[in-house]
């Protein structure tokens, strides 16, 4: 008899955690913006005071497995201050509201590939930038509406002439041969910022002694390919710790660019136009000279006798120069339009924008065309798979408005030249200059010239999400990612014979042609175990996983001197310059592991 009661009581003692497993039960919820109602993706959920994790879709939709008791649920996201929601023991369902954090003090950040940690919390340095507050202030691109919005980012234009570059530098420079461009991470996909020189150098003579012409250049930044109105947030990981996930290509620091997704519902269409026109803001003023100041500055016969040909009535005119140049108020006009919806099993984000800058100068604009489509595709309970693709085309032409030793440059020659020495055409030809730098006539310049450049772009990527395990003490989940960032960049930089600061050369007349082509592709997959024991005071998030990137990036340039009039193919050169070319490819296969 003894040992039957043994006996059932050994069974019972085995039996107990499983009918109290057994009673456990799930519970389904969302998690939503208190503003304005859209879903918030990635939110984490836990239970205070008991055991259970769950982290929310895209849809801001999750499940978690509770015991069979009221409980109360405490949710984190990117941006958003805690919050939580009470779990009778016989609701579920339940909604999750959580409001914006302003001082960004218990939001969650970044801190890996998959994982984030409460920013008081963190030992790392981050910053946060919405998407709202990207685009609070029209810009031509990425870099420039993200300055003054990150502490610490010290982000600078190199021209400012449209489309011209911006440099993002975040920690400083930290490697030998001086680069400081930070990582950028759009949608998982290794993202190419490259500066490509354009070849203006080969007109303007810019460190031509030194062999630094190509660093001389007013080259932009492939940043400025992304559209700003797709940004729905813009992580940026500034310490060492936050960064070395990613390896040596971050010890300049990472930039997480985040896009829109769809939201679940009827299909909602969002369309903006802007329009405005810009103009010159300031300049030096005009300088008006009477004979006497005139012939103290210069003071030849030979320049004498040219001012005197120049006077009118017995008075030397007086010309606005920079007026002449840069007078223009040229449209600026964009035009943005976005379609999203779906249903619990699929959401869709479609988004086109184009827009135009014009130049204060004459034949100088930017301008970009593109079109996104994200994708969230439900395939089962347990199965996630998110796409992102957009493809861009960018067009510029800058002018000569930057580093010059040739007579090139627009704004150089301009100082050179005093107020009353006519620059604009007489019955379609213009005047030389007598007193000006190089001989150049800047009107003719912007007239003649060209430094123009083309670029079509595609990036695509793909996630796939597989909750293997949750409920419980163990929320388990693999993660597999694959993408690729490719663009075609040309530059045609054209200076022909009869231009007037070409007339000394050796060989007037210039026509440079340049390309490169860039290929980035990056494979990762992550496996990500939140363990949670009992009680709410501590939680285990284990990380680990492979990542590969293949990175490409060939340039090629071709210089004709010596062109015939009327011709700018470089077949037509009397001389070629000394060509370039340079191909770089590095791989880069990991193994990373993380403990929070």
């Amino acid at each position: 008899m003894h040992t039957r009661l043994v006996r059932w009581a050994l069974i019972a003692a085995l039996a107990t955690p499983m009918v109290l497993h057994a009673q456990q039960r799930r519970i389904r919820g969302t998690v939503t913006d208190a503003d304005n109602g859209q879903p918030i993706a990635g939110a984490v959920i836990t239970v205070r005071e008991g055991r259970g994790f769950a982290q929310a879709g895209d849809d801001g939709r999750f499940i978690i497995v509770v015991d069979p008791v009221p409980v109360r649920l405490l949710a984190r996201a990117v941006g958003y201050a805690p919050g939580g929601a009470a779990v009778g023991a016989a609701d579920s369902v339940v909604a999750i509201k959580l409001k914006s954090d302003p001082l960004q003090l218990e939001a969650v950040v970044v801190t890996g590939q998959a994982t984030g940690v409460e920013r008081r919390l963190a030992t790392t340095s981050t910053s946060r930038v919405t998407g709202a507050q990207v685009n609070s202030v029209p810009a031509a691109s990425v870099d420039k509406a993200l300055q003054g919005k990150i502490a610490g980012a010290n982000i600078q234009t190199n021209s400012g002439a449209p489309g011209g570059g911006a440099q993002i530098q975040i920690r400083g420079i930290n490697t030998i041969l001086g680069a400081s461009d930070p990582l950028i991470v759009v949608d998982g996909v290794i993202y190419s910022n490259a500066t490509i020189a354009s070849g203006l150098y080969t007109v303007t003579s810019s460190g031509s002694a030194a062999g630094t012409g190509p660093e001389q250049d007013d080259a932009d930044n492939r940043l400025a390919d992304l559209n700003p109105e797709d940004i729905a947030s813009v992580e940026v990981l500034k310490s060492a710790a936050a960064s070395s996930i990613y390896g040596s290509k971050a010890a300049n620091g990472v930039i997480i660019i985040t896009t829109k997704r769809g939201l679940g519902g009827k299909p909602r269409a969002t369309i903006s136009q802007r329009i405005g026109f810009s103009d010159l803001l300031r300049g030096p003023g005009v300088r008006a000279f009477d004979t006497t100041s005139a012939f103290d500055l210069y003071n030849s016969p030979e320049d004498s006798a040219v001012i005197r040909s120049l006077e009118i009535n017995g008075r030397l005119p007086v010309y606005d120069h920079l007026q002449e140049a840069a007078g223009n108020k040229p449209l600026t006009y964009e035009t943005s339009l976005d379609v999203s919806g779906g249903n619990d099993n699929t959401k869709y984000f479609v988004s086109g924008d184009w827009s135009h800058q014009g130049g204060i100068i004459d034949n100088t604009s930017a301008g970009r065309q593109s079109l996104r489509v994200n994708l969230d595709q439900r395939l089962g309970d347990k199965l996630m798979l998110n796409l992102s693709n957009a493809f861009t085309r960018t067009t510029t032409d800058r002018g000569m408005t930057n580093n010059d030793n040739s007579g090139a440059g627009i704004t150089y020659a301009l100082a050179y030249i005093p107020s009353f020495v006519p620059l604009k055409p007489v019955n379609g030809v213009y005047p030389q200059p007598a007193f000006t730098y190089q001989n150049a006539n800047p009107l003719q310049t912007i007239a003649l010239a060209a430094n123009t450049e083309s670029v079509n772009r595609f990036t695509g990527g793909a996630t796939l999400t597989y909750q293997a395990l949750e409920g419980g003490r163990h929320d388990l989940k693999i993660v597999g990612g694959a993408g690729g960032d490719l663009f075609n960049q040309k530059n045609t930089v054209y200076a022909p014979p009869d231009l007037y600061f070409q007339a000394p050369q050796q060989f007037p007349g210039v026509s440079t042609l340049g390309n490169a082509d860039s290929r980035y592709v990056n494979w990762n997959l992550n496996a990500i175990d939140v363990f949670t024991p009992s009680g709410p005071s501590m939680s285990f998030t284990t990380s680990a996983g492979l990542q590969y990137e293949d990175r490409q990036l060939s340039q090629a340039r071709s210089t004709a001197l010596g062109l015939l009039e009327g011709q700018s193919n470089i077949d037509q050169g009397a001389v070629f310059g000394q060509p370039f070319e340079l191909n770089t490819h590095e791989k880069t296969f990991a193994m990373y592991g993380q403990e929070q």
